[in-house]
């Protein structure tokens, strides 16, 4: 995996299967944090480059996102699914400076995927909401 590239890490926990998890939990969701991009996709060419996608919810419900390569000011459709694959967010917000703001939305903790499209881009991240 070394030799091809993979962002690898190996972590050994002295535990059964069932002891393991409560250990290895948060490692795996501070590896999944380290390793998040999104894939930018130009529709007009069919090229796929990896960028930088980053979202962001805190407790007091206002979501904030910022994409890579889209600084100008600019409508973009956020939708956001849960893990299940059910809508739960599907709004055009304005990108302002590469950041776009959504004030109010209340999501409870879970694992979401968030997809952002403008005009010529569609932009992939997951995040998890913890309690």
């Amino acid at each position: 995996m070394n030799s091809r590239g993979f962002n690898l890490k190996y972590k050994e926990v002295n535990a059964d299967h069932g002891g393991m998890v409560p250990l290895v939990l948060p490692d795996i969701f501070d590896f999944f944090d380290e390793c998040r991009a999104a894939v930018m996709t130009n529709h007009t060419l069919g090229i796929k480059v990896q960028e930088r996608l980053s979202v962001h919810y805190d407790s007091k419900h206002f979501l904030r996102i910022a994409v890579p390569n889209l600084s100008a000011n600019s409508d973009i459709r956020v939708t956001i699914n849960s893990i299940s694959g059910r809508k739960v967010f599907d709004k055009r917000v304005n990108l302002t400076n590469g950041e776009a703001s959504v004030a109010g939305m209340r999501l409870p903790a879970g694992t979401y995927a968030a997809t952002i499209t403008s005009s010529l881009h569609r932009y992939s991240s997951s995040f998890i909401i913890q309690e």
